[in-house]
């Protein structure tokens, strides 16, 4: 374990601590440095994406209201890329009852729901996966 300076790709530097192999950390900081903004800058950026997040549901009229201060913002962030991944399967030969299925997803403003299955609503294929499986299910109990 040791603290390192890393140079973040926004141009800012902060102190960061490692642990792992030598070869590891090494690897870890190249990482840090090409991909990541620095932690303030992170911060920055994520309550952009929550506000604009936020926006757009309120204007489409699907708030995600039911949870706390901190869930509301993060749940509102996934429930806006969701809609941007069903826009993308709208233009695909997709069953109307997985579009419905869509649909009522849409519709659920429960904070806990949209954070709970994040991983499965992470792009296309998840999502109507996760769709396909909940439809077999209510269509068959012993499933």
């Amino acid at each position: 374990m040791a603290n390192y300076t890393i140079n973040y790709k926004c141009g800012h530097s902060a102190q960061k601590e490692l642990y792992g192999k030598l070869e590891e950390r090494y690897k870890k900081i190249e990482w840090l440095q090409e991909n990541c903004l620095c932690p303030e800058c992170s911060a920055k950026e994520k309550a952009r994406e929550n506000e604009a997040a936020l926006a757009r549901l309120k204007m489409a009229g699907l708030e995600v209201t039911e949870g706390s201060e901190k869930q509301i913002p993060w749940a509102s962030s996934i429930k806006a890329r969701y809609l941007d991944a069903v826009e993308r399967i709208k233009a695909t030969d997709v069953s109307e009852q997985v579009m419905a299925r869509l649909q009522e997803y849409a519709r659920n403003s429960e904070a806990e729901w949209w954070i709970d299955n994040r991983r499965d609503l992470a792009d296309e294929e998840s999502i109507l996966e996760f769709a396909r499986l909940e439809i077999r299910q209510a269509n068959d109990p012993d499933y």
